[in-house]
Parts: structure tokens; sequence; C-alpha cells
């Protein structure tokens, strides 16, 4: 009998939903969609080491009505150290 493939989470990214980082502050402005970006980045961790880094960010597209200025992004935090 064949075994069953476990999940294993790979990635784990938390948004927060109010504040002026929230994903509310896209939604509001009622986006067809949500575009989220994933990039990586070099990091200097505490002990001076130089690391490659993911970094999320999601924007609203589609939309035709603005609630926030600028087109940038609402930042995710990566777990951990951020708790979901």
């Amino acid at each position: 009998m064949a075994k069953k493939n476990e999940k294993v989470k790979a990635f784990q990214f938390v948004f927060e939903a109010e504040g002026e980082n929230g994903l509310m502050r896209i939604l509001e402005t009622k986006p067809k969609k949500v575009l989220f970006t994933v990039s990586i980045e070099t990091e200097v961790t505490k002990d001076n080491r130089k690391v490659g880094a993911l970094k999320i960010e999601a924007v609203g597209t589609g939309s035709t009505k603005k609630t926030y200025k600028g087109g940038d992004g609402v930042p995710g935090c990566p777990v951990p150290p951020c708790n979901p």
C-alpha cells in the first residue's frame, strides 16, 4: 500500500488585517486581485553574517477606487519571528 504524502510547511508569512500596514488597506480599494510578490534580499544577522532572506509584499491590482496614497504594498512578516 502506498504511503500518503505528508504536508510540509515550507514558508509562512503573517499579514496584519488592520493598521497602517494591514491588508484591509488594500482590500478597502476593492481590487480585482491581490498580487503577492516574493523577493530574495541580502540581510545581515545579529552575528554579522550575510544571509538570503525572503520578503513578501501584497499589492491590490485592478482597483478603480484608491483609499490610500501611493502604490506601496503591505509587508508580510515571516514565521518565525512573527507568530501566526
